[in-house]
């Protein structure tokens, strides 16, 4: 790849995983690629090992941790002296979190896994020329298709409110079916003239992430074990999603292009999940101030 054709490719959360796994191979295809990771020691080691593999890689960092959006608003900040991203991928995510509430008073899973991405995305996409185009690769999830089940419907708006801030003792795998979802219909609101965004849903995969899963979970997680596919997989179909953008309507499956679920453009749902959450950003936004 020559320098005219490299991208300014923002990933967020890939310090290890499918991340760490699709920031080598962007890095190698001569990309140049900012990543974010919670701590700076958590960036430097990515760095280090994507610098052993791939010598010449043109690579960064920013630490943000998505539970809070100081720390957001703090990358945004910093993001204001550096050159225009072409490529942002929403990577980050958590499952079944030990800490259900953030300390904003929100449900963990739908914060760090959309809400700050939404907030992230949006200020990206308002702070940059028109003239410049965006584009967007999501990280979804197969249970993005369990919102059709009747008993994981999508809420309604006082539902949905419920869902996202009501304490719990546990967050299991319908919150994060909720969250891969609203990340979905967020690739699907994100596009405009100068913005394209597609959803991945990369496969499954043994990552770091599911690793650290335990008792129940992992016994149902196990029902999955013969649909895994190799890390290096799950990252070139991330990789494809980068290089080729789909028509609205549509979402790689792995490495085959979906039609998305109707609930995705359901007028009534679509409008639920986006104003839902700019009201939630706007207080929060008035609660700093």
């Amino acid at each position: 790849m020559n320098a005219k054709s490299s991208k300014r490719i923002l990933i967020t959360g890939a310090t290890s995983g499918i991340g760490l796994e699709t920031t080598s191979k962007l890095c190698a295809l001569g990309n140049h690629v900012t990543i974010t990771g919670r701590t700076t020691a958590k960036c430097e080691k990515a760095i280090e090992q994507i610098l052993t593999c791939c010598p010449t890689a043109h690579i960064s960092y920013l630490t943000m941790e998505l539970g809070s959006f100081e720390s957001i608003n703090q990358c945004l900040k910093q993001m204001e002296s550096l050159p225009l991203f072409d490529i942002i991928i929403l990577n980050a995510g958590q499952m079944f979190p030990e800490k259900c509430i953030t300390e904003h008073g929100l449900e963990a899973t739908y914060q760090i896994n959309y809400l700050a991405h939404f907030h992230l995305a949006k200020a990206i996409v308002a702070r940059t020329p028109k003239e410049h185009r965006l584009h967007f690769v999501i990280l979804s999830s197969i249970l993005i298709k369990a919102i059709t089940w009747p008993f994981w419907a999508v809420p309604s708006v006082n539902n949905w409110n419920k869902i996202v801030s009501e304490d719990r003792e546990e967050s299991g795998f319908r919150e994060y079916a909720y969250s891969k979802y609203a990340l979905t219909v967020l690739a699907s609101d994100l596009e405009s003239e100068n913005v394209t965004a597609v959803a991945v849903h990369p496969g499954n995969t043994v990552t770091p992430l599911a690793q650290k899963i335990t008792g129940r979970k992992r016994k149902i997680l196990s029902i999955f074990k013969y649909t895994l596919i190799p890390l290096e997989d799950a990252a070139n179909n991330v990789v494809r999603a980068v290089t080729n953008p789909l028509p609205r309507g549509y979402f790689y499956m792995k490495d085959s292009i979906a039609k998305l679920p109707k609930a995705v453009f359901s007028p009534k749902d679509y409008k639920v999940i986006i104003d839902t959450s700019e009201d939630q950003i706007r207080i929060m936004e008035q609660v700093k101030m």
